[in-house]
């Protein structure tokens, strides 16, 4: 939530009914603004294997799945900078 409160789009108030609450409209803060404030990284929880290093298929694959997981997560990023956080409730 820190990081979070750093970029301006939650605030927390101490007391009885303290607690976190959205600083800005969620009209205003997009998935990719989201995104960015954790930490910009990949969206992707899958990684590429480098169990077999040398091995010309393993390295074929691997290129191969890293263009694609590219292009797939500009794609995403693209489209996440348009989901506004008011469209989700």
């Amino acid at each position: 939530m820190a990081l979070l409160r750093e970029r301006g789009y939650v605030q927390s108030s101490k007391g009885h009914n303290g607690g976190w609450s959205t600083a800005k409209p969620l009209s205003e803060i997009s998935l990719l603004d989201i995104h960015r404030a954790l930490g910009d990284g990949s969206v992707f929880t899958i990684g590429l294997t480098d169990e077999h290093a040398n091995c010309p298929i393993e390295l074929a694959v691997n290129k191969a799945l890293k263009e694609v997981m590219d292009e797939a997560e500009k794609l995403m990023l693209v489209r996440f900078s348009e989901v506004k956080l008011d469209t989700l409730c």
